[in-house]
């Protein structure tokens, strides 16, 4: 599968690092996660940009099977089966995306939440920075960079719509934190 890239192209000099990349997927266990959480995408990468080597490439972190990995965006939309949006971070947490990227490149590697994303089907999970599953990589990349800058209270809002649990990909758009979604693909 190839999917075209030029839905993606239009828009990829606004995706900026600590933006979320939310995905549709057409597989079992998306559609699985999208009938459990009654919501239109089943999975969250976070956008990365290297503009001191590379100026044109996006790339994304984001909780696989095999545990956290980096990966150039167009390659995943290129072989995608379903639809993606961009979910730009609102400008008032701008201050944020620096932080957030070293903290989800720190992150790579990690093993993937199963269990996390087990007992989510019953109920919302404690965030754990030990292992990680997609939305709650893109969550604890945040809240972290909110930590490491002494800007907590701008996720305080987010963290009491959340109950101090991690959110499930269907919860992102929901948090106040994001502009509008933008489909990439």
């Amino acid at each position: 599968m190839s999917n075209s890239l030029d839905i993606y192209l239009s828009k990829r000099d606004a995706i900026q690092t600590g933006d979320a990349i939310q995905w549709q997927s057409r597989s079992i266990l998306g559609w699985l996660i999208r009938w459990r959480t009654n919501s239109e995408v089943n999975h969250t990468s976070i956008a990365v940009r290297f503009k001191e080597y590379d100026t044109e490439r996006v790339y994304i972190l984001e909780a696989l099977e095999h545990g956290t990995v980096l990966n150039p965006l167009s390659a995943r939309l290129k072989k995608h089966d379903g639809k993606a949006w961009l979910l730009p971070l609102k400008a008032d947490y701008a201050h944020l995306r620096k932080p957030m990227g070293q903290w989800a490149l720190e992150h790579v590697g990690v093993g993937y939440d199963y269990p996390g994303l087990v007992k989510q089907l019953w109920r919302k999970v404690t965030p754990n920075a030990d292992r990680l599953f997609c939305s709650e990589y893109w969550w604890m990349a945040l809240t972290e960079a909110a930590r490491r800058m002494g800007a907590e209270k701008v996720v305080l809002e987010a963290r009491k719509i959340l109950m101090g649990k991690a959110p499930q990909p269907a919860d992102i758009p929901k948090l106040g934190l994001t502009q509008k979604e933008i489909q990439i693909l």
